[in-house]
């Protein structure tokens, strides 16, 4: 592993799919995806996801934007580039 400030804290060390930071799961967003290719944000929520690193109320823009450009999201989450929708979180 890498050195760096996520080491020195505890807990589920993740990767930001967008920038490829790597952090504590809890200070990242995670996106799930779920049945007819709606992305949805929320760390608690099942199935397949990916993380992103985290803003106010949701994932950071940047690497959002960065994720899907790239298809590192699409990659991530298994799913058909082009099929992906995004929905906002509701929790």
């Amino acid at each position: 592993m890498a050195t760096g400030e996520a080491e020195t804290k505890k807990g589920p060390v993740r990767t930001c799919v967008g920038c490829r930071r790597k952090a504590l799961a809890a200070e990242l967003f995670r996106v799930v995806l779920e049945p007819g290719g709606v992305v949805v944000g929320g760390n608690r929520r099942p199935g397949r996801g990916a993380w992103l690193c985290a803003a106010e109320g949701g994932p950071s823009e940047d690497c959002l934007t960065r994720a899907i450009r790239t298809g590192a999201l699409a990659r991530a989450l298994r799913a058909d580039r082009k099929e992906l929708r995004w929905q906002a979180a509701e929790d």
